[in-house]
């Protein structure tokens, strides 16, 4: 016989503990008239068996029962009174104290059960001595309709009490021990899979009782189960029978006080136990607990995990494999092991969990516990951005300039309308994760323009976080100011808008030049005309007066003065001629070139002083480039130049003159060089005025004139004339 052990485990608070503990030790030793009158009895123990209430179960639901039929010479009328809700009542299910047979009772629901925990309460009659069960079973059925002739199967109860006397467990049967006056029994039995439909009560002989003990109510609640362990409660089997006084169902009934091992020391991986989830789940996790004894604990090593998909038989190949703990080392007494998706092969997902162990150690695997979870995710998060809700999606684009968000984290469907614990956080903002309240809601500050990843995990009931996480995008844009295609049209309007403008001030530029090219056009043609004119008509004048006094000084010569007068006048005539063609070569708009400019200043040197008997050389390129030259530029550089071959026949008594052009950009150079007495001593005073003339002229078209001697002998005039051209 094994007694009742009262051990606090996850799941199983320190309260529930104590309230066991409080209920057993003091209020079965406190005389009945102390502890509570008949009519609070009940309340009282509720009371106390509602503080020691596993947290993973809702609030009791009332069952009904129905009085179906029983094995002793029991009236139905009597059978009924122990189901009518009066507990304190004086008829109900009798059973003879001296029997040598077991007696049964059944008892139908009214409604199909689903799945959760069941917690009887048995009352007796009153007032009398041994007038309860000392030996009593319970049964459970799926039948349609219950009978004594139906299948049903035995609940080995995980808790129970009694207000009087001490109540211990042999192999699924309860026997109460010590005086009995008017007891109340409490059970709770494990998790109880859906679809049951009614109850059977085994009473066994050997009580011990003279008298009958009678049933006067039996009453039932169901607690249904929140927890994210799918396994809790669902079928096991084992590859060999088990011991005495183990069950395979032992591993998933929620208890760290139950544990199986194989029954023989030998068996080796031969032996396995096999659950079966119902459903084919993708998981989480699964937790295996060590007994919490601290005997035998080397026997949890080496545990061979497999799961399928379908029911394992020769040539099924599990879709997952993990060895749990290949060293051969255990968990502490009590400890449990949490065992993931990465510790084996394959898709962690399946139906049947088969457990064997490979460990030399006998009787292994020995396990208190064996829970499973299924992978959860949060069903998705609704978002709103400021005081605008957006539409739901799998992902979210915030208005920029949101001022806030906030995030109502939805929680999964999960039976009895449990809310699991969460956390959140968004990935790119801060790697910290943050607690969810029961509410769900959380809120965020404003998000700069950016992508992100908004995340939330679930926390199991055994307090591990779920792996997969919800992960939903949100996209914050630029502000329209800022958006790359807004500044490209903005750009591209700031290049249209400015090629607008640049194109209005060239065109007006381009008038303006069309203007003046026309204006100057029309100079020129003026200049040309006027050049044409002065050649055509003064010069055809001037050239007709020399051709007469030539012809009247040779048919008529005079003597003395008036022939010299006469010939005065025809050199002034020829004069006059030339400096008219010099006049019409500056105003003439064909002249304004450099090439003219350098072969007409050529021409000039060449025509005066050969005359002279002077040898004129030239040191000139063969091509110039064609670079306009404004005709007052050539003008002062033509009057400049003759200067200086004035001053070269006037003064130089030179025998020789080089003449040497070049052009610098933006200068044009005219170098003349000749072999004279070179430079006198003093350069001003009467009649050395031509020097400052150059200077003058020259100054005034931004130019400049030196005149230096050279060392060989002679004198050297640099004429310098900037030539400005578009």
């Amino acid at each position: 016989m094994t007694r009742t052990r009262y051990t606090a485990k996850r799941g199983v608070t320190a309260g529930s503990a104590c309230a066991m503990m409080f209920h057993t030790t003091v209020m079965r030793r406190l005389p009945y008239a102390a502890r509570f009158s008949r009519h609070r009895r009940g309340m009282a123990l509720c009371l106390t068996l509602g503080l020691a209430g596993l947290p993973i179960c809702l609030p009791a639901a009332k069952v009904t029962l129905r009085a179906v039929e029983a094995s002793t010479n029991t009236r139905s009328a009597q059978l009924a009174k122990s189901v009518d809700g009066i507990e304190a009542g004086l008829e109900g299910w009798a059973v003879p104290g001296q029997t040598d047979r077991v007696h049964s009772a059944v008892f139908a629901c009214e409604t199909v059960q689903p799945a959760g925990r069941l917690r009887i309460w048995l009352s007796f009659l009153s007032g009398h001595t041994d007038s309860a069960f000392r030996a009593f079973s319970l049964s459970i059925t799926r039948d349609a309709t219950p009978s004594l002739s139906g299948r049903w199967e035995r609940v080995a109860p995980t808790w129970y009490n009694s207000t009087e006397g001490e109540i211990i467990r042999d192999d699924g049967r309860l026997q109460v021990t010590g005086v009995l006056q008017t007891p109340v029994y409490l059970v709770e039995t494990p998790l109880i899979p859906p679809g049951v439909t009614g109850m059977r009560l085994d009473v066994y002989p050997g009580q011990g009782v003279a008298g009958e003990a009678v049933l006067t109510e039996i009453r039932v609640e169901r607690k249904e189960v929140s927890t994210t362990n799918i396994a809790l409660g669902c079928p096991v089997i084992s590859s060999h029978p088990l011991g005495s006084g183990q069950r395979p169902e032992h591993l998933v009934d929620g208890l760290s006080g139950t544990m199986a091992h194989p029954p023989a020391p030998d068996l080796g991986n031969t032996f396995y136990f096999q659950l079966d989830l119902r459903r084919v789940a993708r998981l989480d996790h699964i937790c295996l607990r060590n007994r919490a004894d601290g005997r035998a604990t080397e026997r949890l090593s080496k545990v061979l995990l497999q799961l399928y998909d379908q029911l394992p038989e020769p040539g099924v190949e599990p879709v997952w494999t993990a060895l749990h703990r290949p060293d051969g080392s255990y968990p502490e007494p009590g400890q449990t092991d949490v065992v993931r998706a990465v510790a084996g092969k394959g898709e962690f997902r399946g139906r049947y969990l088969r457990l064997s162990s490979q460990s030399p150690v006998a009787f292994s695997p020995q396990l208190a516990e064996v829970e499973v979870y299924e992978s959860l995710v949060s069903p998705g998060v609704d978002v709103t951005a400021g005081n605008d809700k957006l539409p739901p999606g799998s992902s979210f684009d915030i208005p920029a300039g949101a001022p806030w968000l906030s995030f109502v984290i939805k929680n999964p469907t999960l039976p009895g309308n449990l809310i699991l614990g969460r956390r959140w956080r968004i990935a790119g903002v801060s790697n910290e994760w943050l607690p969810v309240p029961n509410s769900g809601v959380v809120e965020s500050r404003a998000l700069p323009p950016g992508k992100y990843l908004f995340q939330a995990s679930l926390r199991h009931t055994d307090l591990e976080w779920n792996d997969i996480e919800l992960s939903v995008p949100l996209m914050v844009p630029l502000p329209l100011w800022q958006r790359p295609l807004v500044r490209v049209l903005a750009l591209l309007l700031s290049v249209a808008l400015a090629s607008l403008v640049a194109w209005r001030i060239a065109r007006r530029r381009m008038a303006t030049k069309v203007a003046e090219l026309e204006q100057r056009q029309e100079l020129d043609n003026e200049r040309a005309r006027i050049a044409r004119d002065m050649h055509d008509v003064v010069g055809s004048r001037l050239t007709q007066l020399m051709v007469m006094h030539e012809i009247f000084a040779a048919e008529h010569p005079l003597p003395g003065d008036a022939g010299q007068k006469l010939q005065q006048l025809g050199d002034t005539a020829r004069a006059a001629i030339s400096e008219l063609d010099e006049a019409v070569w500056a105003v003439n708009p064909r002249n304004d070139t450099l090439p003219s400019l350098a072969n007409y200043l050529c021409h000039i040197a060449s025509e005066y002083l050969a005359p002279l008997g002077i040898t004129f050389r030239q040191d000139v390129p063969a091509e110039w480039p064609e670079i306009p030259v404004a005709s007052h530029h050539r003008h002062e550089l033509l009057l400049a130049f003759k200067e200086a071959l004035q001053n070269v026949a006037k003064h130089a008594q030179a025998s020789q003159v080089t003449i040497i052009l070049r052009y610098h950009e933006p200068d044009f150079l005219v170098r003349l060089a000749d072999n004279g007495r070179g430079l006198p001593e003093m350069q001003t005073g009467a009649g050395k005025d031509g020097l400052q003339n150059m200077t003058s002229r020259l100054a005034a078209i931004g130019g400049n004139c030196r005149v230096q001697s050279r060392p060989e002998g002679g004198t050297m005039v640099t004429l310098q004339v900037p030539l400005h051209h578009p």
